[in-house]
């Protein structure tokens, strides 16, 4: 800055830094991943670029009908606002508090990824190339990674938009009509023939939203059922949010054996992050799980699956015994009181043993065959989480319990031959003959029976390994 006082002939001068202002007050990139990153260049050209600002944004979405928003802190020079919502509209209002005022600024931003190439139109990038043969302009577009352009009735009008952009109103359809002829098309929707060697523009264009459709596709969907919902998992990836609608559909069978799907009955979820629950539904129903993406105004519906919900293991009949294998919470509780169980009992055999009374006491004998029958059934229902087969479970609990029957019948009746004195039952008062009748009877008995009812597992529940009693071969396992 320079000043000059003519009367005197003087002149003073003082440097000064200044910045020039820029073309609009707040500028913002959106990177491939999802980030957008704000920079409030009318404040950076005042030299405030390291001041602190607060931005708050906010979307309103059609289809949820639900706000959402949020705050977050940066700097003038750069804030970085992550997992945006792809194809949403964005409201930002910044923030700064100087020493006399606050200062606001508002932008809105539709948050598609930018294009490394050419220029972004809506969901579009696109780059225009101007006298061209038609096969040079094919080669052009795919050396790109773009697609030329063919007129699409959806978007004439907003291409219409770009005219003033354009040195050229007439493109090359990249449908060849036949050889030597092609075709070209106009912004205001007409089109001619002409020969394929003649020069015209071609407007090659890379749809922004591909590559999340195509994630999409390519996703893995973990699935949970419970008796009445239906639980969805999966991996996010990359940074880009979008909305999902997960949709049960009961599945239907008629007389031809096809699956048809009931459009009345159908749960649905939206959501932005996972996971999913789809609730309200029947037990033991088969149901075809369908996901609509979306993303802008773009739609998307596909079938990721049937799933089969369980049965409602709390209203099972009386007549169904089972053994749970689920269920986190119990489990631990139950194996707690096993062990404790088997503790106990194990020391109780010990202490039989230890008194040298079992060859004195036959009674005593058979309290051994009890005791070792119930920590048999202990150590059956421990393993019984995914370790043993269903068949090994149900038949080792059979003869468990059928041999602490027996041990305590064979102790009421040596109590009847030691104080009743016309029952007289010699073979009690050896103790080898207790012990082997109290074990060896069930595991004879069960080997006769089980096949019988082999065919009366009920596997139709993966939750549980039962065995249905309401079935009369079954029902022969309790007959002693």
């Amino acid at each position: 800055v320079t000043a000059t006082s003519n009367f005197f002939n003087v002149n003073e001068s003082d440097a000064i830094s200044a910045r020039t202002l820029p073309g609009r007050p707040v500028h913002y990139e959106i990177d491939a991943d999802g980030v957008l990153e704000v920079v409030w260049s009318d404040q950076v050209s005042r030299f405030l670029e390291e001041e602190q600002i607060s931005i708050h944004w906010f979307i309103l979405t059609d289809r949820s009908k639900m706000k959402l928003s949020g705050n977050i802190t940066g700097k003038v020079r750069a804030s970085k606002l992550e997992h945006l919502v792809l194809g949403a509209t964005y409201n930002l209002t910044l923030s700064m508090l100087r020493s006399d005022r606050q200062v606001n600024s508002t932008i809105i931003i539709e948050a598609y990824p930018g294009c490394e190439i050419g220029e972004r139109f809506g969901k579009l990038c696109y780059k225009i190339y101007n006298n061209l043969t038609f096969s040079q302009a094919v080669q052009q577009c795919s050396k790109l990674g773009f697609s030329a352009f063919r007129p699409h009735s959806s978007l004439i009008g907003d291409l219409a938009a770009l005219e003033d952009r354009l040195e050229s109103t007439e493109f090359w359809n990249p449908n060849q009509t036949s050889p030597g002829e092609c075709e070209v098309w106009k912004i205001d929707g007409g089109s001619e023939k002409t020969s394929c060697d003649g020069q015209n523009s071609v407007l090659c264009y890379m749809d922004t939203l591909q590559y999340m459709m195509e994630d999409l596709d390519t996703q893995i969907f973990r699935f949970e059922p419970g008796h009445d919902s239906i639980a969805i998992d999966w991996d996010r990836r990359g940074g880009w949010r979008s909305f999902y609608t997960f949709s049960a559909h009961p599945v239907l069978s008629n007389r031809s054996g096809r699956g048809l799907t009931d459009p009345v009955n159908v749960s649905s979820s939206t959501v932005l992050t996972p996971p999913a629950v789809l609730t309200r539904l029947e037990p033991d129903t088969v149901y075809l799980v369908k996901l609509t993406s979306v993303i802008g105004d773009v739609f998307r519906e596909s079938q990721i699956g049937n799933i089969k919900t369980s049965s409602n293991i709390s209203m099972l009949p009386r007549h169904l015994v089972g053994v749970s294998l689920e269920n986190t919470g119990y489990l631990i509780l139950e194996l707690t009181l096993l062990s404790i169980l088997m503790i106990l009992t194990s020391v109780s055999i010990l202490i039989y043993i230890l008194s040298q009374t079992l060859c004195i006491y036959t009674d005593n004998m058979a309290q051994v065959v009890l005791c070792i029958s119930l920590l048999s059934s202990y150590i059956l229902l421990a393993l019984s989480r995914g370790v043993l087969p269903c068949l090994v479970l149900a038949v080792g609990l059979q003869v468990s319990y059928l041999a602490a029957f027996t041990a305590t019948f064979l102790e009421s009746l040596i109590i009847l031959h030691k104080l009743v004195d016309s029952v007289l039952i010699p073979p009690l008062e050896k103790s080898i003959v207790v012990f082997l009748f109290g074990i060896l009877p069930s595991p004879v008995y069960a080997s006769l029976t089980v096949p019988f009812f082999l065919d009366e597992f009920e596997l139709s529940v993966p939750a549980l390994c039962w065995l249905n009693l309401g079935s009369l071969t079954c029902l022969v396992s309790l007959v002693p």
